[in-house]
């Protein structure tokens, strides 16, 4: 019989084999390379967020699944979220339901553990929305010349960062967190693991009275290969606290504009062409009437609800638009049946309160789960889920109040990679 398990560090080379093969992209293919992700992984351990789980028959491994305990910003409130990654399944028990086995697992894992979200990247976004994932934010690449950013006055605080300067990396990163949901603490060991590992990344920083309010972490990437002074920039992660930060590491990359073609952007923020001098990418595409590209976006982070209740118990003081309403929710989930739920929540001046079953309402709004998962963390829209038919409201006449009732300034973003 089946049997999901912590993985014993002596069986990681049976992990290595499986997800060599489930990823052959990563070209783990000699002796050579699985002793250097052995080593990696070896390194990786340190970081106690992290636990490395699998299915087995008897001694044989059919699949594996990484979990990773992790502290999500969420409207303010720090919470437990369960993150899955590199889920792998052995090429020989494909289509034999490990991966939904291992899945279900993982959920019902952080659930007991009272982790009312779980995170992860998905390999394939549908394969996950059937397990109740849902959409976070697009991401967005840009590919802009350095003379158009901004100049800016100075660059005076500007400096290569060593593994001396992590902690306050580190402190400048989990305050950026802080102010947006969907983002992940870090850890000060993980953070000098990455150092550690990285060895082709640089550190540049914005540091001012031996504080780092602003860094930015980097490779060079070869243009045209057989051209080797083509070069570029490629921004792994950007953060910045103050206008005075982002001007001095643009006003960096500007003076590289002698030596660098382009510099590769990979943004959270919607508004980021708006500051620069010219937008427009090196494809010369053009859509009709007159828009020229500037960057593309992809789909990534999928957020998962694992337990509705304790979301709206974590958000009592939370401002729901400052509506008053009372709502009978209606949510589906097919693949965690003990989080399938309908609740009756009441908003006073957009604070909630969770009633009993049969407590009045005035609508019923009826979704998902992996819809309900986006629109809580405000990854979309009500109306958006309205229009495209996957919210069911009871009374039109509330779709505006509940419009406002989920709206939030701000999409979640993740800068966390596992």
């Amino acid at each position: 019989m089946n049997k999901i398990k912590t993985i014993p560090f002596k069986d990681m080379e049976k992990f290595i084999d499986v997800l060599a093969d489930a990823y052959p992209g990563l070209a783990v293919i000699t002796p050579e390379d699985k002793k250097r992700v052995l080593e990696r992984l070896q390194k990786r351990r340190k970081d106690t967020r992290m636990s490395w789980w699998g299915m087995y028959d008897g001694s044989k491994l059919m699949g594996g699944l990484i979990f990773y305990d992790y502290t999500m910003n969420f409207f303010g409130n720090k919470v437990l979220a369960g993150g899955g990654g590199t889920l792998c399944v052995s090429l020989v028990h494909k289509k034999e339901h490990v991966a939904r086995d291992l899945m279900k697992f993982f959920f019902r894992h952080y659930r007991k553990r009272e982790a009312p979200f779980a995170v992860l990247w998905p390999f394939r976004p549908d394969f996950y929305k059937q397990m109740g994932c849902g959409l976070g934010s697009t991401n967005h690449v840009y590919r802009v010349k350095p003379a158009d950013l901004p100049r800016g006055k100075s660059k005076k605080h500007i400096q290569y960062l060593s593994q001396a300067d992590m902690k306050a990396v580190n402190d400048c990163y989990n305050r950026y967190v802080n102010r947006h949901t969907g983002m992940i603490e870090e850890t000060l060991i993980n953070r000098k693991i990455r150092y550690e590992l990285a060895k082709n990344t640089k550190y540049v920083g914005y540091k001012k009275d031996g504080r780092v309010e602003g860094y930015m972490i980097f490779s060079f990437k070869r243009g045209n290969p057989d051209n080797f002074v083509d070069n570029l920039i490629n921004i792994h992660e950007m953060v910045y606290e103050t206008p005075r930060a982002l001007s001095e590491l643009m006003a960096f990359l500007n003076t590289q504009s002698d030596q660098i073609d382009r510099v590769i952007f990979h943004s959270d923020d919607p508004d980021f062409y708006h500051y620069m001098r010219d937008p427009r990418n090196d494809t010369g595409n053009l859509f009709e009437p007159v828009y020229h590209e500037s960057h593309v976006s992809g789909v990534g982070i999928m957020y998962r609800v694992l337990n509705i209740r304790q979301v709206f118990r974590i958000l009592e003081n939370h401002d729901f638009g400052g509506q008053s309403l009372r709502l009978k929710l209606r949510i589906r989930d097919s693949f965690l049946k003990e989080n399938d739920s309908t609740l009756v929540v009441h908003f006073s001046q957009g604070k909630p309160e969770i009633k009993t079953k049969n407590a009045r309402s005035d609508v019923t709004l009826e979704l998902d789960i992996a819809d309900f998962s986006s629109l809580i963390l405000g990854a979309v829209s009500l109306k958006s889920l309205y229009y495209y038919g996957a919210a069911r409201i009871s009374n039109i006449s509330f779709l505006e109040p509940l419009h406002r009732l989920f709206a939030t300034e701000q999409k979640p973003i993740c800068m966390t990679s596992f």
